[in-house]
């Protein structure tokens, strides 16, 4: 039997503990990203999580503002197309009889009840994410 084998034929090292356990050691002492995420301490987790939350958040704030204001842009350009009367070419132009005046004025008005309420909860969203994150 060689120096560096026990009696079972498993290789041990210097101190007589077999190149398993050595190896086990090994990787119980090195850890990683799971150990090192067990031994926190109470103060680095809270702070993780506030970060994680806190970036969470401020992603769906910002997300809101953002979709607010594309809101706001398409139906400003919504507005404006409802103002284009002029004729597809030169051959046609729109007959008074053909124009509905109800149902143009009933149409504007509701875009531009949109485009106010849309305005209202974009001026809210920005507050709210100024408040909780600070300028935009």
């Amino acid at each position: 039997m060689s120096e560096n084998e026990t009696n079972n034929g498993i290789p041990s090292v210097a101190d007589g503990s077999s190149v398993n356990e050595a190896a086990i050691l090994a990787n119980m002492r090195r850890g990683g990203r799971f150990q090192e995420a067990l031994e926190r301490s109470g103060s680095k987790v809270r702070k993780e999580r506030a970060h994680q939350i806190s970036s969470s958040a401020e992603r769906a704030f910002r997300r809101k503002k953002e979709d607010l204001q594309a809101d706001l842009e398409e139906l400003l350009v919504k507005k404006d197309i409802m103002l284009d009367m002029s004729p597809n070419n030169t051959h046609s132009i729109i007959s008074a009889e053909n124009f509905d005046g109800n149902e143009f004025s009933g149409r504007y008005h509701e875009i531009c009840l949109r485009i106010r309420e849309t305005k209202i909860n974009l001026e809210v969203a920005m507050q709210a994410y100024d408040e909780l994150f600070g300028t935009n």
